[in-house]
């Protein structure tokens, strides 16, 4: 499926982003609730021309502006939820915040202490976890969650990554049997483990040296081109 083009679509240095594409999750943008009607109508049409059916339930629509009542979109005869919260591949998106990743913080946040939780409770089964271990089940269960999206994902304030590093203190201090007020630079020494903040900007730089040597045809490269 190729969404239509319309006149209030989104644009990357003069080029038009109508959709995007996962698999078989499908997003739409729009800066006009009329030009995203369309492109549901276009979407609804060409499924039903494929023998494929739009998933109802799964169906929402977000919007990224402050409206005091949101318009009526519909698939087909049904009308779509209006959410402020959605997770579309693994990231969760917020429109009731001035910080459309916040949610996406605290979702990865609970997970991670879970997890640590968890994997800190096998000490129960099998006793002491020895750090050299510990370490592995961290980089294999718990740092995913912490730097998830940290790509694009760019820290605007300390509040959300101080959300992060509290986890990987408190499970690096449980791990090395210290106490809760122990100092933190031998945390990172003692277990050779980046600081999550570090970790999380190495990956960003990372990604960013991507992003510049893109040709400037690709989507990524007149994203990161439309931002600067």
């Amino acid at each position: 499926f190729t969404a239509p083009e319309h006149v209030r679509d989104i644009l990357l240095q003069g080029r038009r982003i109508s959709s995007l594409a996962q698999a078989d999750d499908i997003a739409l943008f729009c800066k006009s609730h009329a030009g995203l009607q369309f492109k549901i109508n276009a979407l609804f049409a060409w499924c039903a021309v494929n023998f494929l059916v739009m998933n109802f339930i799964k169906s929402v629509f977000m919007l990224f502006a402050e409206i005091r009542s949101p318009p009526c979109l519909h698939i087909g005869d049904r009308p779509l939820r209006c959410v402020t919260e959605y997770v579309y591949v693994g990231v969760t998106f917020s429109s009731s915040s001035t910080n459309i990743f916040v949610t996406h913080y605290a979702t990865k946040d609970l997970r991670a202490r879970q997890i640590a939780s968890a994997t800190l409770g096998l000490e129960s089964y099998v006793g002491v976890v020895p750090p050299k271990e510990g370490k592995k089940l961290y980089m294999a269960c718990i740092d995913p969650h912490l730097i998830f999206g940290a790509e694009l994902i760019l820290e605007t304030s300390t509040t959300q990554i101080e959300l992060l590093e509290d986890v990987q203190l408190k499970f690096l201090r449980r791990l090395l049997g210290l106490n809760p007020r122990s100092m933190i630079a031998p945390l990172y020494t003692e277990t050779d483990t980046v600081p999550i903040h570090t970790r999380r900007a190495t990956i960003a730089l990372g990604y960013l040296k991507y992003l510049v040597g893109l040709p400037a045809h690709h989507y990524a490269r007149a994203a990161f081109s439309e931002a600067r």
